[in-house]
């Protein structure tokens, strides 16, 4: 995944939406060019330009500043001097201007993100759909969540083989491969699922996150059905075999080694987080095969529990009544 999710940093500031859509009715999706505002406005007059961005864009425009770019916020008397010294650094600055040629249009990811919330607000009658937002984050966060907002880094989408991306990261191949365009709808999707449902369980376990995350990715694919699973997984077509391949072995090895309820943070993250593959399985797999698990636990369930509805999914933490329910046999 992209740098970790800023949960714990996002305060629910104010409720800015877009519009509510009734049921049934696709809502429109217009992309906020934050970057834009931000790149186009001459260095010598950013400082009046502060006010407006506040308005325009926070909560996120506060949450950039201070937990993104860390320049604080703009109490600070260098607060309009450090944005300066931000906008006009050299590699920011030449990342925006691949930005604006790859991301020249953004319809079609408007489209995907509008037909998404659109399967949201079907499923989740009378809600209200965050606004989204765009922007440069010096190479720091791909995408930042909040319930009423989520903003897309676009520098950290601009192709697989970006030359600036193999130089900061030459040995992870791995974290390469999903900075590409085509990743953005679903991420968003994730990420803002995230806010809205943030880790609840009691204990921080294997298996709690295994179906947390699992949770999340069948999230997103009940609202992008027609989504390949490579691009919801984050896998190349040869790890997502593997792991259908694999999945019998995968689970017998986590029992058998008892893994499931261990908490130790290092192991949590060995089978959960970012990496060249999942240290537990072989070479082969995929980073987060576990979560894959995760997901195929949670589709079990859904499946056989057909009362249960996904808003009741998403808020249920006890993830070892989820587990004994789904009565899941790889």
């Amino acid at each position: 995944m992209k740098k970790i999710l800023l949960i714990s940093l996002f305060i629910f500031i104010g409720r800015i939406f877009t519009s509510c859509n009734k049921a049934g009715h696709q809502p429109e999706i217009h992309i906020r060019r934050m970057e834009k505002d931000l790149f186009e406005c001459p260095p010598e007059t950013l400082k009046d330009s502060i006010p407006v961005l506040y308005a325009r864009y926070n909560p996120f425009f506060q949450l950039f500043t201070e937990a993104i770019i860390n320049i604080g916020d703009s109490s600070n008397p260098s607060f309009a001097e450090y944005l300066t010294n931000f906008v006009t650094n050299y590699g920011v600055y030449l990342s925006y201007q691949e930005s604006q040629k790859v991301f020249a249009d953004m319809s079609g990811i408007e489209k995907s993100l509008e037909k998404a919330f659109g399967r949201y607000l079907e499923l989740f009658p009378g809600e209200k759909i965050p606004v989204i937002c765009s922007f440069i984050s010096g190479y720091l966060q791909g995408i930042a969540a909040l319930d009423t907002i989520v903003a897309i880094g676009l520098d950290m989408y601009l192709g697989r083989n970006y030359e600036p991306y193999a130089i900061m990261w030459p040995d992870k191949k791995y974290k390469r491969y999903n900075l590409h365009p085509a990743k953005i709808p679903s991420d968003v999707i994730q990420f803002w699922a995230m806010s809205r449902y943030p880790f609840g369980a009691e204990e921080n376990t294997v298996l709690a996150n295994m179906l947390y995350h699992g949770k999340i990715w069948y999230f997103t694919r009940q609202l992008m059905p027609d989504e390949p699973d490579t691009l919801v997984f984050g896998f190349s077509p040869l790890q997502l075999q593997w792991c259908q391949n694999n999945e019998k072995q995968m689970w017998t090895y986590l029992v058998e080694h008892q893994l499931l309820y261990n908490s130790n943070y290092m192991t949590v993250h060995k089978l959960v987080g970012e990496g060249p593959f999942t240290y537990y399985f072989t070479r082969e797999s995929p980073a987060r095969a576990a979560v894959w698990l995760g997901y195929r636990i949670i589709s079990s369930y859904m499946k056989n529990n057909p009362g249960i509805s996904l808003e009741q999914l998403m808020k249920d933490n006890d993830y070892v009544r989820l587990l004994s329910m789904s009565k899941y046999k790889p």
